[in-house]
């Protein structure tokens, strides 16, 4: 762990990179100029800087010849060179979403928490318009208020991705981050897809259909976790998760 927030290390590293070479027109950090020597101390080699307070190879010893020294006392063989404090703005963090956005812009993945939690899921303001309810990423049913729009397949019965084999034979919704996706073509040249489902509880196989992929495929498109409805069949001791709606 670092001792300064994310920002306060991004301005130093700025104030590293900048060849600025005066204070800045307007204002100040913490009331105060930014110092040029500041600045430049801050760019200086530490090395550089040791070698030329001592005197090296090429003087009467390693930097410690010249060094004034009492009985008992030592000197430290590579002396550090005296840096003016740096001033640094007190920059609050910023909040966990934010940062898991950056580092998923910069990184393509999420250090700080599991996307799941960071990114909202588009099929929540859908499935509330439908059923009046959001979806859930965890054990709990859905009940709807009736009426047409609410007949037929339902998400019921959301779970955790790692309990899929749980539920053989039963219809049950998934809610994760799609992690890997694989499309295919059929013996009849219709184009199917194989999906990886991702929760912090961990992973779970999805396959859609020809006919469910050409109804809800463009849903894949969309940014952030997917929420998706089916039925569990167990392939020869594998759960995988027959789509039947994407939300």
């Amino acid at each position: 762990t670092f001792d300064r927030t994310r920002p306060e290390l991004l301005w130093r590293l700025h104030l590293l990179r900048t060849p600025q070479k005066r204070p800045p027109k307007h204002g100040a950090v913490d009331g105060r100029p930014l110092d040029p020597a500041q600045l430049e101390a801050c760019r200086r080699n530490p090395l550089q800087a040791a070698r030329e307070q001592g005197t090296g190879w090429s003087g009467r010893g390693l930097g410690i010849a010249q060094a004034r020294l009492r009985a008992g006392e030592c000197a430290a063989l590579f002396p550090e060179p005296e840096v003016q404090a740096l001033v640094l703005p007190g920059l609050p963090d910023i909040d966990p979403q934010t940062r898991g956005q950056i580092e998923f812009e910069l990184l393509g993945l999420t250090t700080s928490a599991h996307p799941i939690r960071l990114f909202p899921c588009e099929a929540d303001e859908r499935i509330e318009r439908l059923f009046g309810r959001k979806s859930a990423p965890v054990h709990g049913g859905f009940h709807s208020s009736g009426g047409e729009q609410a007949a037929g397949i339902r998400p019921v019965n959301p779970i955790p991705c790692d309990r899929l084999d749980h539920f053989r034979g039963g219809r049950v919704t998934l809610r994760g981050w799609p992690a890997a996706t694989r499309r295919v073509r059929t013996s009849q040249g219709h184009l199917m897809r194989f999906l990886s489902l991702e929760d912090e509880s961990g992973m779970a196989e999805a396959v859609l259909f020809p006919d469910v992929y050409r109804r809800d495929g463009r849903r894949l498109n969309d940014f952030g976790p997917l929420c998706v409805t089916g039925i569990v069949l167990d392939q020869m001791g594998a759960c995988t998760l027959h789509v039947e709606r994407i939300w």
